[in-house]
């Protein structure tokens, strides 16, 4: 039987959202394609889709915004879809399920789709809801005839769920809502095989990458300047000329790297930013943004920032 990895934040929002609706609802699956594929985030359905007890409908232009999201930000794919099935007790892909499925093979050119179906298995007296999530994979060259897989768990948050969540990223979602629902109310086809720890390490570490660069390339945006990016034994330092103003910003090198200090100077005039005040992490570029803003006001006793070198 294939496997399929996905982390525990995930199984359980693909869950939590499936309780949440007396009626078939779903989302989409984005990660990594490999041996044994990778899945690091499941949506809930966008705003414009439609359900009922029988089927739901996706909202395409959401799936698209999403995607593009996920390929430039993150450089994920999509994988494909998961969607519930109620109370119906069928686990497996229906017809109608396999035939959208080909139909999305065929108009995209892609070689594989996944798709998880998940069912609530308990009744609704029942004060703790259960459900069953069974995963599969549609290959282009038999996808009327999907092959079940035995579904990998990657204890913990998945850690791009972890920075969208730090952002707040306005992506239609309740980065949340996944803490409602505990492992112990999702089975399946599920695994006890843990994952290798080194992989787990490599996509931590590839993540925190990419929102690092996110940071950067939005202060030189903003501030119209280059930010020199320097690596000590203390943490990670930035440091920025804003016209007259000199930026200092020290992150921590552990996940998911807050803020150690920030200070702002101009002749002599200082202001620093209090870490103890508010936790403020490399991941949350608009909060750290506000930081600076507020440092070089400060310094120069207003709340307009002074002409930037262009």
């Amino acid at each position: 039987m294939n496997r399929i990895w996905i982390y525990e934040s995930e199984l359980r929002a693909i869950a939590q959202e499936t309780l949440s609706w007396k009626s078939e609802t779903g989302g989409d699956l984005f990660g990594k394609w490999g041996s044994e594929p990778t899945i690091f985030l499941a949506t809930r359905l966008g705003p414009q889709s439609r359900r009922s007890q029988s089927q739901c409908q996706f909202d395409l232009h959401f799936l698209e915004q999403i995607s593009t999201a996920m390929a430039v930000d993150w450089g994920l794919q999509f994988l494909g879809d998961w969607h519930s099935h109620y109370r119906s007790g069928v686990t497996h892909p229906s017809r109608i399920d396999r035939n959208r499925i080909g139909r999305l093979i065929e108009r995209n050119g892609f070689e594989r789709v996944l798709e998880f179906i998940a069912t609530i298995v308990t009744p609704e007296s029942e004060a703790i809801q259960k459900t069953q999530v069974h995963g599969y994979i549609f290959p282009k060259a038999h996808w009327y005839s999907p092959d079940l897989l035995e579904i990998g768990l990657i204890p913990g948050v998945s850690p791009l769920r972890e920075i969208l969540t730090l952002r707040d990223a306005p992506l239609a979602q309740d980065w949340n809502a996944w803490q409602q629902v505990s492992t112990d109310q999702v089975s399946g086809w599920v695994t006890t095989v843990q994952p290798p720890v080194e992989l787990v390490h490599s996509y931590r570490d590839s993540f925190a990458r990419r929102a690092i660069l996110h940071l950067i390339f939005q202060l030189e945006t903003t501030f119209q300047i280059p930010v020199v990016d320097a690596i000590s034994d203390n943490g990670r330092d930035f440091s920025m000329q804003i016209a007259d103003t000199d930026i200092r910003l020290r992150f921590s090198e552990t996940w998911p790297f807050p803020i150690v200090s920030v200070q702002a100077r101009s002749g002599s005039e200082t202001s620093s930013f209090d870490p103890d005040q508010e936790f403020v992490t490399a991941f949350q570029c608009d909060r750290v943004v506000a930081v600076i803003r507020s440092l070089i006001g400060r310094v120069h006793h207003t709340d307009e920032l002074p002409p930037l070198s262009v």
